[in-house]
């Protein structure tokens, strides 16, 4: 005999000997649980995919590079109508400047406008990022202007 056939002889004999085990255990899986199985597997598949591609960002992956910024920004509103695009040519002055929280500031306010195009709202997110980074390195040597924005941007969150 072959070892298939002696190995499904020795589960027969096991399972008709012990009450315990239904009938249903001792006959092959049937192609529903066949397609459990599957989809259980696609299932952790994707799962590992997805926490795989979560570990791969760090706490500053979109963290602009400060020397960036102005550049980052000026690109993004040259074509804005002239009252946005001197909001942003603001911004990028006091950025470049030592007041950050200023910067944050000016910031905040050209986010809040409506009529940002996509591309200007990734500049602005990312700019607001590096931007509050900056703040919390001048909040942490004692800065007390950077220090009281990022108090009063995190309650209003």
């Amino acid at each position: 005999m072959h070892s298939r056939a002696l190995s499904q002889l020795f589960l027969n004999r096991a399972a008709a000997s012990c009450p315990v085990i239904p009938a249903q255990v001792r006959t092959a899986p049937t192609k529903r649980a066949a397609s459990g199985f599957v989809h259980l597997w696609l299932g952790l598949a994707l799962l590992a995919g997805a926490v795989a591609g979560c570990s791969k960002s760090g706490s500053n992956a979109s963290v602009l590079d400060p020397a960036k910024v102005p550049a980052t920004v000026a690109k993004a509103f040259e074509k804005a109508p002239a009252e946005t695009k001197q909001e942003a040519t603001d911004f990028v002055a006091t950025f470049q400047g030592t007041d950050v929280a200023a910067a944050f500031s000016q910031l905040r306010r050209l986010d809040a406008q409506t009529n940002l195009t996509p591309q200007q709202r990734v500049a602005v997110a990312k700019a607001m990022q590096t931007t509050f980074v900056k703040m919390q390195t001048a909040a942490q040597n004692g800065d007390t202007a950077a220090q009281a924005t990022m108090s009063q941007y995190l309650s209003s969150r």
